[in-house]
Formats: C-alpha cells, sequence, structure tokens
C-alpha cells in the first residue's frame, strides 16, 4: 500500500484529492494495481516489478538486481519515503544502467518542495513511490 503523509496523519493515496482529479484520478493505493488501470490491463499488476523499501534500502545492488529482469517494456515502481531513499534508488539505476540496462523513465513534477507544480498552503512530504522523480521501465 502507498500512502501520503500530511503533518501527522497517514493517508492512502487513493483517499487523497490526487485520486479525485478527473484526468490522473485512481481508485488504487498500490501502484502495480495502479498500472494495470491506467494501461487498460495492458500490464497486468503481477507482471510490474516493485522496488519496496527491502530493496531500494538494500543499495544499488539489489535495484540493480530486481531491474535486471526487466524486458519488452516491463514497468517498474518504487517505494520511497525519504530523500536518501530516491538517492539510492537513483544511484541503483545509474548502476543498472552502467551495467548495459536500457530504462525509460515516465517523469512527473514533485508534489511538494521547491519548484513543486502543486502549490499549497499544506505541503504533501513523505508519500510513498508517487512522490518519486521517475516511474521507470524498460525501453525495449
Amino acid at each position: 500500500m502507498h500512502y501520503i503523509r500530511n503533518g501527522g496523519t497517514v493517508t492512502h493515496v487513493a483517499e487523497t484529492e490526487f485520486a479525485k482529479d478527473a484526468s490522473f484520478g485512481f481508485p488504487n493505493s498500490e501502484l502495480a494495481r495502479y498500472v494495470e488501470e491506467k494501461s487498460s490491463s495492458w500490464f497486468k499488476a503481477v507482471d510490474v516489478i516493485v522496488l519496496d523499501l527491502n530493496i531500494i534500502r538494500g543499495g544499488a545492488d539489489p535495484i540493480t538486481g530486481a531491474v535486471a529482469g526487466a524486458t519488452d517494456s516491463k514497468p517498474i515502481v518504487f517505494d520511497v519515503v525519504t530523500e536518501n531513499d530516491l538517492r539510492a534508488l537513483a544511484l541503483g539505476l545509474a548502476e543498472a544502467e552502467s551495467r548495459g540496462k536500457k530504462l525509460l523513465y515516465r517523469v512527473a513534477p514533485r508534489l511538494s518542495g521547491p519548484g513543486s507544480a502543486r502549490k499549497s498552503a499544506r505541503p504533501f512530504r513523505g508519500m510513498r513511490s508517487l512522490q518519486g522523480p521517475a516511474l521507470p521501465h524498460t525501453a525495449a
């Protein structure tokens, strides 16, 4: 499950204002299911590679190993909580690319912080996965 933290409150992402958005809306708090829904079942949730916190916090080698088998544009989603999780993800993906893995990134604007596309008096912080800088998947 993926959550968003606003102050001291933690909420499933499917219960947030983002989930109710007319063009971006989604009923699931699990990114693999989100990918299945948004791809009209082209990609099944069970086939999505999920980089969970254990993989992310394990460092570059577990991340590189997890994405090594991705082929045919297989989606990869990730779970992050902290900026250090994002750094670990970036290092792991860079290592995978240095070993010859070709990745294509689906990039979205940040939901909080400097340069945010979303302006709010109540910034959302600690969002797991959806706040990530990229939704990587293999190019071919």
